[in-house]
């Protein structure tokens, strides 16, 4: 037998050596349990303190740092000069922000409608720029206030029915859908003598149906030819006006643009041999 056997056999005959050996595995496996737990309870609490901390940088990020990266950077496009020049893209980009009114959509839509108003009237003079359309209603305010009111009213009312009718947003953005009622409210009133308060709803309705038929006529010109239809809408409205107008005896169209004559009866061509 060798020593490690000879050891065995006197333990397991020796009752008093494997009582003693027993004691000290047993609190050898209580320092290791204790050891274990200890470090187990150390690990959940890091881990934990860990996932909270990264809930916390998470949260952080969330409503502390993005949200000042977003109001630095709107602050930053309000302050640019680069944010009133070109198509002021800028603006558009601020629109499109979720954080931006929030809490006030009703206002945000009346913001946006605004900016499309101006922007339909600059495109009058072929300019995608609210500020310039702010510049040539004041221009036209100075030549002539009614046809400026007549312009205003037509853009608001074309630009209206271009949402209502959820017709084109890029086209309702950039203002080609203003523009028509714009020179359809202000044709209106220059070849009618009598820029009177009466011609109003008419104004509306040839506006309305300015948006309705540059939409229709696009889906022709644009579509299938790829000819933009420009102010061909604002020409239609306007001569139905002018052709209706001549027509009925309270509203008198001005003689030296359009000849009132135009829709009387045929007169027979006198016998020049007669003369």
């Amino acid at each position: 037998m060798n020593y490690l056997s000879e050891q065995q056999a006197s333990t397991e005959t020796d009752p008093m050596i494997s009582s003693r050996n027993e004691t000290v595995s047993l609190e050898a496996l209580k320092m290791n349990k204790e050891y274990i737990n200890n470090n187990v309870s150390n690990f959940i609490s890091n881990d934990n303190e860990q996932k909270s901390n990264s809930k916390i940088w998470s949260l952080f990020e969330e409503n502390i740092l993005y949200k000042d990266e977003n109001h630095t950077n709107i602050n930053k496009e309000k302050l640019s000069w680069r944010s009133i020049i070109g198509s002021m893209s800028h603006i558009d980009n601020i629109y499109r922000q979720d954080n931006f009114m929030k809490n006030f959509q009703r206002l945000k839509f009346l913001l946006i409608l605004i900016d499309s108003i101006f922007r339909g009237i600059s495109q009058v003079m072929f300019a995608n720029n609210p500020l310039s359309g702010i510049i040539i209603t004041i221009g036209l305010f100075i030549g002539n206030w009614e046809l400026t009111l007549y312009a205003i009213l037509g853009t608001t009312c074309s630009t209206i029915t271009a949402h209502l009718f959820d017709f084109n947003y890029n086209s309702i953005r950039t203002g080609l859908y203003g523009y028509n009622g714009c020179l359809t409210g202000m044709a209106m009133a220059y070849f009618t003598f009598s820029k009177s308060p009466q011609i109003i709803p008419f104004v509306i309705i040839m506006s309305i149906f300015s948006t309705i038929f540059y939409e229709a006529i696009s889906k022709i010109l644009v579509h299938r030819l790829g000819i933009p239809p420009f102010t061909f809408s604002f020409q239609v409205s306007s001569w139905i006006w002018l052709l209706g107008a001549l027509k009925y005896r309270y509203y008198f169209i001005n003689g030296n643009i359009l000849n009132p004559t135009l829709l009387t009866k045929v007169v027979d061509k006198p016998q020049l041999l007669n003369i």
